[in-house]
């Protein structure tokens, strides 16, 4: 996406002065323009076609104080390091990945994210995407990762009384050893 007209407006105006007035100084102009823009487009489009992602849940929460945790990758297989921005779609309260995130050329960077539900309900993880500029800042590439997954969160489990459970079925009670447990 172009992000500013401005330079396309002087690229013009200066192809216009070559086309007019046809000169070694107007050629320069116009060549260096030409060249700058067509390096900005080359250099956002490389580095688009070269970022991949991967987002893994390594903990599902089954109840509200459970904690969530995914591991998230960035891979850019591009010769240009990017600094991306990354918003994301969550819907789990308190849980985003959202940020700024730096990928060296040709490496990966792989972290984690963690968070203790609070909240009940059905929520989403993902979708979400990264976007960055040309250093130019005359283009925009918005690159969007439709990976989406649900989480249930249900309400914690209410608990006994331990005066209401049986005395043998009680937590660190002794028994003989050649005995067997009841299963209760």
């Amino acid at each position: 996406r172009i992000v500013t007209l401005a330079p396309f407006m002087v690229l013009g105006a200066a192809l216009a002065a070559y086309a007019a007035w046809p000169g070694a100084a107007t050629a320069i102009v116009a060549g260096s323009l030409l060249t700058a823009v067509a390096g900005a487009f080359w250099l956002i489009r490389a580095q688009a076609l070269g970022l991949t992602a991967e987002r893994r849940l390594t903990y599902a929460p089954l109840q509200v104080g459970d904690e969530i945790e995914e591991q998230i990758t960035l891979l850019n297989a591009s010769t240009w390091p990017i600094i991306a921005r990354l918003d994301d779609a969550s819907t789990l309260h308190g849980y985003s990945l959202s940020g700024v995130q730096s990928i060296d050329a040709r490496g990966a960077r792989v972290w984690r994210l963690r968070a203790v539900c609070k909240r009940r309900g059905i929520a989403t993880l993902g979708p979400w995407t990264a976007s960055w500029q040309d250093p130019l800042g005359l283009f925009e590439a918005r690159v969007s990762f439709g990976q989406r997954r649900e989480v249930v969160v249900v309400p914690p489990l209410a608990r006994a009384e331990l005066s209401l459970t049986p005395r043998r079925a009680r937590l660190g009670d002794r028994a003989l050893l050649r005995q067997p447990l009841r299963a209760d």
